[in-house]
């Protein structure tokens, strides 16, 4: 305890020390102490201190481009994959297209050139079996009275 008490002491002083000699080579405006290694040792930090100061630019830039970059990129991405799919579904859509007339032009060779089509059998389909005036009317007669 004595021990840890006396290094407390001692690491007080020293920086005491090192702070009034600062101050009085402060009041003085030069070096009165280690003038040539201080001077390195600042030319030195100066030195580390503008290094530094590049890397975080350069880096920084490097982080900020390659972050953008990567959002353009996902963007361009997300735009072809959906451009691909619609591509795709087109596509799809054609075959369908195609084969459709493919079946429309295989009808109309099966019907002829006389111009019959399935929607011509199903008109007269129809005009075989509709109703006649009087069947109609009873109908009518029927439904209004609720029959």
């Amino acid at each position: 305890m004595l021990t840890s008490i006396l290094v407390l002491a001692g690491v007080s002083s020293f920086f005491l020390l090192i702070l009034s000699l600062l101050h009085v080579e402060q009041k003085r405006g030069n070096r009165i102490f280690l003038r040539r290694v201080r001077n390195w040792f600042d030319r030195l930090l100066q030195a580390i201190v503008q290094v530094w100061g590049t890397v975080r630019l350069v880096v920084g830039r490097f982080v900020l481009q390659l972050g953008f970059r990567y959002v353009v990129h996902v963007f361009l991405r997300s735009l072809l994959l959906g451009i691909a799919n619609l591509y795709d579904g087109l596509m799809a859509y054609f075959e369908y297209n195609r084969k459709r007339t493919k079946s429309i032009r295989k009808a109309k060779q099966v019907w002829g050139e006389s111009g019959r089509t399935h929607l011509t059998e199903l008109r007269e389909h129809q005009d075989n079996s509709a109703l006649s005036d009087g069947e109609k009317k009873a109908r009518k007669q029927a439904a209004i009275e609720g029959r």
